[in-house]
């Protein structure tokens, strides 16, 4: 995001280059709890956590949004063992062959559906218990 100052919003990570304005000056730079953050060099910090980072200085106060990385966010579902192999290999990001994907998948859509057999199976021994109790009374 652009402003008339420069970039407005920085990820994690992301090297803030610091207006030329406040090169001459003596800056105080606080994260979003109110800690100094260390410069890195005397016009850029590097963006460690995420929050509002304020640069005061002579020439008045900037304020830096810091945002986390996109990934972090992401909400998506992953296969159980896509996750127990980043835990236990972070190094190796295993590649699924399109069978044992198209397998997962067919287990995914078909555990909702276990139930309805399920469901099948008990109704059905209802109606046979009615039957029973229906013929039983008749007489």
């Amino acid at each position: 995001m652009k402003t008339e100052f420069g970039q407005g919003a920085y990820r994690v990570g992301d090297i803030i280059n610091l207006d030329s304005s406040f090169a001459s000056s003596e800056l105080v730079v606080t994260d979003s709890m109110g800690r100094n953050v260390p410069l890195t060099s005397s016009t850029s910090l590097v963006a460690t956590k995420p929050g509002i980072y304020r640069v005061s200085g002579e020439a008045g106060s900037r304020y830096y949004a810091v945002n986390i990385l996109p990934e972090e966010a992401e909400m998506s579902k992953i296969a159980a063992v896509t996750l127990y192999d980043e835990v236990i290999n972070p190094e190796t990001s295993p590649i699924q062959s399109r069978k044992v994907r198209t397998t997962m998948l067919m287990e995914e859509l078909e555990q909702p559906q276990r139930l309805w057999w399920y469901l099948l199976a008990f109704v059905m021994l209802l109606l046979l218990a009615e039957a029973v109790i229906a013929n039983r009374t008749y007489r």
